[in-house]
């Protein structure tokens, strides 16, 4: 019985030849294929033809054809598809679509610029381009579209820039090399099976929006887009929501949720995990994941959060460090319960949060070492719960943990060069602080450009966000 691999080969080489056979184009060009639309300004795009391409193809941005002028402005659909000789490509500024399956199975093509006049590329665009390394989505692209980078087993970065606002199905399964992934805030939906065998992601970052991440399930079972993929951290900055998709023409059913089932599917890998940018409270439904976290340990609870639920990380076996934003003010019971390795918490808010009963075991309070700011150290050392650990410093004494505070899930770009910071992706309005690592606010303003202050270390907050910054 033929398997399915050489099914599909075999299936993939009919639908070829069919298309080269019944090959239709309107012009022919310094060996290009072409097709016209005509009418008062006509213009043309990139077909095939009766030989496939191969070697280096430069298309031009105008061709000249019996006297006429004919701009060049699209990939159309299959152009390219299964020239397998076709090593590289020249695409013009004038280029501004490249069609369905417009490289499908280019397996020997390694490199592809991509000019920032395309606005779309369909569906299957570069399926099984095994060979291509890296790829700069231009930012007038809106959709990655369905199966559009599916099978390009050599790619190790994508670039999801921050116009993209939907990632189609299966947009980049099998895509093994790929080892982090950075969710920008404009994307607002992810179809299923987009990071399917993407077996190497270790690193996801989602960042911080307002509007809730909508993922969708496999249509007979409740894995996500990103469900084989063995993550190890993760910066988690806004909720999620669940669409099951479904065959034949029944309708989809919402899924309502938050973020729990997605980091269900990463229980057995996961070492490190942020949550913070527009989530407020953290509940991760006890029972369904806290005893599962076999290898998780750090959590870093970073700003906007305000209240842990209970339970939500007890039993997590292998936790050493937890970092509690200065958001953080209320921690419910056995949040961080039955965690052997607990030996180190941070909290950076002045004033301690309000605990209830066994959020830390004895061995945590006894062994454990808290960090706060300096200046809250009496406070702390006097607060129902808090005052139960034997070791309290100030927070300066652990300056390792100042790292755990920068959220990874932020747009927001920082930079400091001789002594100015320089704040970007930032709103007009929006207010930037600046506090000591005791908690002590120096300066506010909503300039994008600060100067004028003294060498140190420094905490930035700016909306939701914060950082640890070296003058």
């Amino acid at each position: 019985m033929m398997n399915a691999s050489i099914k599909k080969f075999v299936i993939f080489l009919v639908l070829l030849m069919s298309f080269i056979t019944s090959a239709a184009y309107d012009i022919k060009v310094d060996g290009i294929y072409y097709n016209v639309t005509v009418g008062d300004n006509p213009i043309c795009e990139v077909t095939y033809g009766e030989e496939l391409y191969s070697g280096f193809i430069n298309v031009p941005m105008e061709i000249s054809y019996k006297g006429r002028i004919l701009p060049v402005t699209g990939i159309g659909s299959m152009a390219f598809n299964g020239c397998i000789g076709l090593m590289e490509i020249h695409i013009p500024e004038s280029i501004k679509s490249i069609g369905w399956r417009a490289f499908d199975h280019c397996s020997e093509l390694t490199i592809i610029d991509l000019p920032t006049s395309i606005e779309l590329i369909d569906g299957l665009a570069f399926s099984d381009c095994s060979s291509l390394t890296s790829v700069v989505i231009p930012e007038r692209v809106t959709e990655i579209s369905l199966s559009t980078f599916a099978g390009c087993s050599s790619l190790t970065e994508i670039d999801i820039t921050s116009n993209i606002t939907k990632i189609g199905s299966s947009a980049f399964e099998g895509c093994n090399q790929l080892r982090e992934i950075s969710i920008p805030s404009s994307v607002i939906e992810i179809g299923n099976d987009a990071f399917d065998g993407c077996y190497n992601i270790h690193k996801l970052n989602i960042e911080n929006a307002s509007d809730n991440l909508v993922l969708h399930l496999e249509p007979y079972n409740k894995k996500t887009p990103f469900g084989k993929c063995l993550i190890e951290e993760i910066c988690l900055g806004r909720d999620i929501s669940y669409m099951q998709d479904q065959f034949y023409g029944a309708q989809p059913t919402s899924a309502k949720g938050d973020y729990t089932l997605l980091l269900s599917e990463f229980k057995k890998n996961l070492t490190k995990l942020t949550i913070g940018g527009s989530i407020q409270n953290i509940n991760l439904q006890n029972g369904y994941l806290n005893d599962k976290f076999d290898k998780l340990e750090a959590v870093i609870i970073s700003q906007s959060v305000s209240t842990i639920y209970d339970s939500c990380f007890a039993k997590c076996i292998s936790l050493r460090s937890v970092s509690l934003a200065n958001s953080v003010n209320y921690i419910m019971n056995s949040a961080f319960n039955e965690c052997p390795e607990l030996m180190s918490i941070m909290s950076y808010n002045p004033e301690p949060p309000q605990l209830e009963s066994n959020v830390f075991t004895s061995n945590t309070f006894i062994n454990g070492v808290l960090y706060v700011p300096g200046q809250a150290i009496r406070a702390y050392k006097e607060a129902d719960g808090w005052k139960n650990f034997w070791e309290i410093k100030s927070i300066d004494e652990y300056t390792a943990g100042m790292e755990n505070i920068a959220v990874c899930v932020s747009p927001i770009e920082i930079q400091i060069l001789n002594g100015t910071v320089y704040l970007y992706k930032k709103s007009d309005d929006a207010i930037v602080r600046f506090y000591t690592p005791h908690g002590v606010l120096i300066k506010e303003t909503t300039e994008h450009e600060i100067q004028g202050l003294p060498s140190g270390l420094y905490i930035v907050t700016v909306d939701n966000h914060s950082f640890k910054v070296m003058l």
